[in-house]
C-alpha cells in the first residue's frame, strides 16, 4: 500500500444515502404485509446468506484507514453491495411476485452503479496506483473464484464489525424475520384481505 493509506477520508452518502433507511423501512413493511407462507423459508435463506456476506465484509473493512483487500474484498471489490443485493432479493422472493422481483433487480443495479461509481472515484483519488492495480485484478460486482494475490491476508475482526455498525443490519433483519413469522402465523397476507 502506498503512504497515502495513513491519511483519513470520508465517503459521503449524498441523496441516495438520505433515502436508504426510509426506503428499506417501506420495503420491510410492505414485505411483512404481502409475504406468503410458501416462499418464506427460501427467501429467509437467501437474505441470511446476503447478511452473512455483509458481516464478513464489515469485519475486514477499516473504513477511513486503509484499502480493504482481504476477506471478501480479495474476491470482489464491493462485497457489501453484493451481500446487500441478496438481502433484498431474499425479501422480495418471500413476496413471490415476479414483477416485484424484476423491479427490485433493476432498481438495485441502478442504485449500486450510482453509489459505487462515486465511491470508487474517491477511492481511486485517495489510494492511487494501489487502487488501480486492485481494480485491474478484482471485478466490481462479480466475485473471483480465487482470491486476489495482492490481498492483505488480514483476518476478520469483530472490532471492525462493531465499528462499521453491521450489527444494526443483523438485528434489523432478525426483527423483520420475527415480524414476518408472526404475521404468517397469525394473520393472512394483505392481498387476501381485499378479495
Amino acid at each position: 500500500m502506498s503512504g497515502k493509506g495513513k491519511q483519513t477520508f470520508k465517503l459521503g452518502h449524498g441523496t441516495l444515502g438520505a433515502f436508504q433507511i426510509p426506503l428499506l423501512l417501506l420495503v420491510g413493511v410492505a414485505a411483512i404485509a404481502l409475504i406468503d407462507r410458501r416462499p418464506l423459508w427460501y427467501g429467509m435463506l437467501v437474505a441470511s446468506v446476503g447478511e452473512a456476506i455483509q458481516v464478513w465484509s464489515a469485519s475486514h473493512l477499516r473504513k477511513d484507514k486503509q484499502l480493504a483487500t482481504s476477506g471478501p474484498y480479495a474476491r470482489v471489490r464491493n462485497p457489501m453491495y453484493f451481500g446487500r443485493f441478496f438481502v433484498g432479493l431474499g425479501i422480495t422472493l418471500m413476496i413471490k411476485n415476479p414483477w416485484l422481483i424484476a423491479a427490485y433487480v433493476i432498481l438495485f443495479v441502478v442504485y449500486a452503479k450510482l453509489r459505487v461509481g462515486g465511491e470508487e472515484a474517491k477511492l481511486a483519488g485517495y489510494f492511487g496506483s494501489d487502487y488501480a492495480e486492485y481494480c485491474a485484478n478484482v471485478r466490481q460486482f462479480l466475485p473471483r473464484l480465487t482470491p486476489y494475490q495482492g490481498s492483505a491476508g488480514a483476518k476478520a475482526k469483530w472490532e471492525f464489525f462493531a465499528r462499521n455498525h453491521e450489527y444494526r443490519n443483523v438485528v434489523g433483519l432478525l426483527v423483520m424475520f420475527a415480524a414476518v413469522c408472526a404475521r404468517v402465523q397469525f394473520l393472512p397476507p394483505l392481498a387476501q384481505l381485499f378479495r
